[in-house]
């Protein structure tokens, strides 16, 4: 009777209020890997351009110059070949060809760098941070964070 119709929109009302959310939440989540992979690939880098140059590169800006939000939504950057011109970029053979929402910086003193990226995939202004640093020792060898820094992962 009607009494089983309200107890079957009500389950679905509770379904979608617990699934909708962890959905979400496993969409932005599943976006991170892009993070953690360019962010590895930077360090793998750096560490064969000092074994070769016994330095790391300059900095570079941060790149794209945009965040990948339009009205509120997160959008994957169109990739742009002209944007991972910078000489540093180009020295670690780093560009992305993909679409792709985050943005990247390299921040270096030449003996210790930083490879950061920062993604907004829910738009809402609070930045993820991926990151990861690296030293390079007078005997050549470099020393790097076990793992990936993150902050607010899934912001």
């Amino acid at each position: 009777g009607g009494m089983d119709a309200m107890v079957a929109v009500s389950a679905v009302g509770i379904l979608s209020a617990v699934a909708i959310p962890a959905f979400m939440k496993y969409i932005r989540r599943s976006k991170t890997s892009e993070a953690t992979i360019n962010v590895r690939k930077l360090f793998d880098a750096s560490v064969a351009y000092a074994d070769e140059n016994g330095h790391f590169p300059p900095s570079a800006p941060i790149t794209p110059a945009h965040a990948a939000c339009v009205d509120g939504s997160s959008v994957k950057h169109v990739p742009d070949p002209k944007e991972w011109e910078h000489p540093t970029w180009q020295a670690l053979n780093f560009a992305l060809d993909d679409p792709h929402y985050y943005q990247y910086t390299y921040v270096s003193d030449g003996k210790s760098f930083t490879a950061r990226a920062n993604g907004d995939l829910n738009c809402d202004g609070n930045l993820s941070t991926f990151e990861r640093i690296g030293v390079r020792n007078d005997d050549g060898t470099v020393n790097g964070g076990a793992g990936i820094f993150f902050a607010q992962e899934l912001e």
